[in-house]
């Protein structure tokens, strides 16, 4: 049930009332297969405390909201449904649900004076620095959130801190040394270098010929794409001084000046114009989509293009699209594009002449790194000499950067301190290899330690904290019954 927690390294619980003030704006979002009645209906009890409907609502709009910006917009209902956030949300809400009974059967309440003091604190609400009513009944009116329901969520939020202090016990030694002991393992090692000068790479023409026949369906054409294409400008439009007037006067709040006042129309007027004219261009795009659609409309032209040349926000759509489809106006380069899919041309292998340039260099450079790889295999075997540092721990990435880049000190120290072997090597690039040899190894290296005493405390702390909620809520879940009431 809290595996969703778990991943996203969460020891207490995600709250409704953080996530809307992060998301000021976010809209509503369905949910597909739950229906139920008014927002009022229970869905879930948990021992004493009561799931609703509105409380399912609010926090899977926020979630879909945040998923839908990780996703940078490529994200619906068929992913939110693939993704289980439906899942995920009733989960939260109750583990959120077993803490709060758990408070309450300790005794635990917040005090008014503690909500108000909290929501005064909170810079969304501030001006100058201060708490200001207005500002606050505006922001929660905007997102359509009554006063009592955001008061309730800080009350909540309030009472999962005091139980998590309640709860929490201080780190001891054996805690912190263990952790420190796995943050910062130190090594001493020997090291080498080895690049492609050190191979003597030699082909011949038929190993390369040879590899494009084993390879041949990596070298294909791009798809092409026959479109009829309707565009419309916005210097099209023909402009009256009375209408932009009126386009002005209904956006006007959109044009200010650096103090933040309002520009007059004249000194606005070229921004105005702009965007009257690009409203008006969709307008007549739309209109020419209709007739196009109908056949009534004739394409200004035909081009065949290949994937790289289409642009970016139509060639998804080209996918997924029949032969035949004519896709809604889009605005591309400053005018707004009308495109009906003619034709799709699949791609096909290319021939070995066509490509013979390409072949070879990709051929080189895995024959290169094979080369490497049995090089570095042959130097392990017989011994090596190499540079020897001091103490070197998982951050030290700097300490081989005489002969490493900044990537490749990390590619480096990400793989070593994950090996179990005391050697071995490294691929940092395709031309470049690492050798080395533990010659010592300290856990809990006591200069790092000692300077990062903070951060291995956090760490400890976070770990810990972690482990007893999960375990806590193992123990709540036998403690307090659990009953889903409706359409789960």
């Amino acid at each position: 049930m809290i595996s969703w927690m778990q991943k996203h390294k969460k020891y207490l619980v995600v709250t409704i009332w953080i996530s809307t003030i992060a998301f000021v704006g976010a809209g509503f979002v369905g949910w597909g297969a739950y229906k139920f009645g008014s927002s009022g209906d229970v869905i879930a009890k948990v021992g004493d405390i009561k799931i609703t409907l509105k409380e399912f609502q609010d926090y899977y709009s926020t979630l879909y909201e945040s998923y839908a910006r990780m996703y940078g917009g490529n994200f619906d209902q068929q992913k939110a449904k693939e993704l289980g956030l439906q899942k995920q949300v009733l989960d939260t809400l109750v583990t959120e649900a077993l803490l709060l009974n758990l408070a309450k059967d300790l005794g635990l309440t917040v005090l008014d004076e503690e909500v108000v003091a909290k929501i005064a604190s909170l810079p969304e609400f501030q001006k100058n620095g201060k708490f200001d009513k207005e500002l606050y009944l505006t922001l929660l009116k905007r997102n359509h959130i009554k006063p009592v329901d955001f008061e309730r969520g800080v009350r909540k939020d309030l009472l999962y801190e005091k139980l998590q202090n309640a709860l929490k016990t201080p780190v001891f030694d054996l805690e912190f040394n263990t952790v420190a002991g796995s943050m910062y393992i130190g090594d001493k090692l020997e090291y080498k270098i080895l690049t492609s000068r050190d191979i003597n790479l030699t082909y011949s023409p038929q190993e390369v010929k040879d590899y494009y026949e084993k390879n041949k369906e990596n070298y294909k054409s791009q798809t092409k794409y026959t479109l009829s294409v309707i565009e419309v400008s916005p210097q099209e439009v023909e402009v009256d001084s009375e209408e932009l007037k009126n386009y002005y006067n209904k956006y006007r709040t959109k044009y200010k000046g650096k103090d933040g006042k309002i520009l007059p129309f004249e000194e606005a007027r070229e921004l105005v114009e702009q965007d009257y004219r690009l409203k008006e261009a969709k307008k007549e795009a739309l209109r020419r989509y209709v007739k196009f659609k109908k056949g009534e409309l004739s394409a200004q032209k035909t081009l065949e293009l290949s994937e790289e040349e289409v642009a970016p926000q139509l060639l998804e759509r080209l996918k997924l699209a029949d032969v035949g489809k004519v896709f809604k106006p889009f605005l591309d380069k400053e005018r707004y594009l009308v495109v009906k899919l003619e034709k799709v041309t699949p791609p096909i292998v290319l021939p070995f002449e066509k490509v013979k340039e390409r072949v070879e260099e990709e051929f080189k450079r895995k024959k290169m790194a094979k080369l490497l790889v049995q090089k570095a295999k042959e130097e392990l075997e017989k011994g090596f000499k190499g540079k020897v540092t001091d103490y070197v721990c998982g951050d030290d990435f700097m300490a081989l950067s005489d002969d490493l880049t900044p990537s490749e000190a990390i590619t480096f120290f990400s793989q070593l301190f994950l090996d179990t072997k005391p050697k071995g090597f490294v691929p940092v690039a395709l031309d470049r290899i690492v050798l080395y040899k533990i010659l010592d190894q300290k856990l809990g290296y006591k200069p790092k330690v000692d300077k990062n005493q903070a951060l291995i405390t956090d760490n400890s702390d976070k770990l810990k904290t972690d482990i007893q909620t999960q375990n806590l809520i193992q123990v709540l879940q036998s403690l307090y019954q659990i009953k889903l009431l409706k359409g789960i």
